[in-house]
């Protein structure tokens, strides 16, 4: 049985591929030998950890998985790790709520009172004038005022019915000025409200519509006539104009920036549940879990390609 000494001495005179040895080798005939690595074990090692690693990564490696949206999945996958995905279609679904959640910009036309009030100016004084070729005639009065609804028929065949003109023709010079007032100052109190274009780029506002008429009403009350109510709903179609213009871009960027702030629909798959049946139709949903468990695209986390290093 050999000696414990004589044991440990021949371990200490091994020499690891990686060791220098500390004196030359000599050949037969006494020269000397240039010592160095053994490249041979060297080699060896490194492919040693090489082939251990790529068999230990294949059984790392996720299956691939081919199903695309709304194919029949014919087999269960499961996860074969916790992870977090995020749900892309309920994330684009809140960030689209957010969208129309987003109320429009408008642009404040600063000009439409000043333009409704012109409107209703240029009508009165137009048949101001009217009215004095009237009363200029002494006699055939009735004949008189029928000629001027033919003169004013044209420009105003869009606003006033010839019944209307000739009312306006015939009427006392205080009525029509309490007419002329009562449209100025019912006008002007509808071009203080809100009126808007649009409500969206596809959908016109009712708002014109609605002013219009809460101004026909208004002139019901102060004027206790139908006939000269209507004469200032005329006035008030013609003269009433939106005073908030839809800006398209502002509330592009105004919706594009809800959108934004929408935090991401995150959750959690843990390892062991099932991601998707036999006979399931792939959806979205599915589709970013196969995202997040590296399904879709197979590929090793750097972790796990530097551990099967160290255990090779």
């Amino acid at each position: 049985m050999k000696k414990p000494n004589t044991i440990l001495s021949r371990w200490k005179r091994s020499v690891s591929p990686f060791q220098k040895k500390k004196g030359p080798d000599r050949r037969g005939d006494g020269t000397a030998v240039a010592s160095g690595l053994d490249w041979a074990r060297v080699g060896l090692l490194i492919g040693t950890i090489v082939g251990l690693s790529l068999l230990m990564s294949i059984h790392i490696l996720p299956d691939k998985i081919s199903l695309r949206l709304g194919d029949e999945s014919d087999r269960e996958v499961r996860a074969g790790r916790t992870v977090i995905y995020v749900s892309t279609e309920r994330t684009a679904n809140a960030q689209q709520a957010a969208r129309m959640a987003t109320r429009p910009v408008y642009d404040v036309e600063e000009s439409a009172g000043f333009s409704a009030a012109r409107t209703v100016q240029e009508l009165f004084d137009h048949l101001a004038v009217g009215r004095s070729q009237v009363e200029r005639t002494s006699t055939a009065r009735k004949a008189a005022v029928n000629r001027e609804v033919d003169a004013l028929q044209p420009p105003f065949d869009s606003v006033l019915s010839r019944d209307q003109l000739r009312t306006l023709l015939s009427v006392t010079p205080t009525v029509f000025q309490n007419l002329r007032e009562t449209s100025s100052r019912l006008i002007a109190d509808g071009e203080d409200r809100e009126i808007r274009d649009r409500l969206d780029y596809n959908r016109p506002s009712e708002d014109l519509a609605r002013v219009q008429d809460d101004t026909a009403d208004a002139a019901r009350v102060a004027l206790s006539s139908a006939d000269y109510a209507g004469i200032v709903h005329a006035v008030a179609r013609q003269a009433l104009r939106p005073n908030h213009l839809l800006n398209r871009r502002k509330t592009e960027a105004a919706r594009d920036a809800s959108a934004r702030s929408v935090l991401q629909d995150s959750r959690r798959i843990v390892r062991g549940d099932r991601v998707i049946a036999p006979g399931d139709r792939v959806s979205q949903d599915h589709l970013d879990k196969f995202t997040a468990l590296g399904l879709l695209n197979p590929h090793m986390e750097p972790s796990a390609g530097v551990a099967i290093c160290i255990l090779a």
